[in-house]
């Protein structure tokens, strides 16, 4: 007595393969998007994201187009400290992509401290350098 298995009219694909081509679709719509972007960032000068309620706690891509210097500028927050606590410090990483000139890139650290009343933050600090304890 034979057995007949039923056959489909395509050969099953593995998961492998499925997962490969659903990343090749991602970065294909990805690469798709960068004219957007690019219109958005001409029109607009800058494209800012929020990451969380801290004072400057947001990337930020901006267009430079100064006499000497063109190009992108990117900028990334990280926090320290504890909002909780009432006191926290924004370390902000500026890196540059320029196409005419040079800069060097940038950091500086913004410490905050909150009131007792929980208002607004109240800047404490500004320095040129990375937040200590961090």
């Amino acid at each position: 007595m034979t057995t007949t298995q039923p056959t489909s009219g395509a050969p099953r694909r593995s998961p492998a393969r499925r997962a490969g081509c659903a990343v090749l679709l991602i970065l294909w719509f990805g690469l798709l998007m960068v004219p957007c972007l690019c219109a958005v960032i001409a029109i607009n000068q800058e494209i800012v994201l929020p990451l969380g309620p801290a004072p400057g706690q947001h990337v930020r891509a901006w267009l430079i187009m100064e006499a000497e210097q063109r190009g992108l500028g990117i900028s990334t927050p990280r926090v320290t400290g504890d909002e909780a606590s009432g006191a926290l410090c924004v370390e902000t990483h500026n890196r540059f992509v320029l196409w005419q000139g040079r800069e060097a890139d940038a950091i500086y650290c913004e410490c905050y401290e909150r009131g007792d009343d929980g208002a607004g933050w109240t800047l404490t600090s500004t320095t040129s350098q990375a937040c200590e304890g961090g």
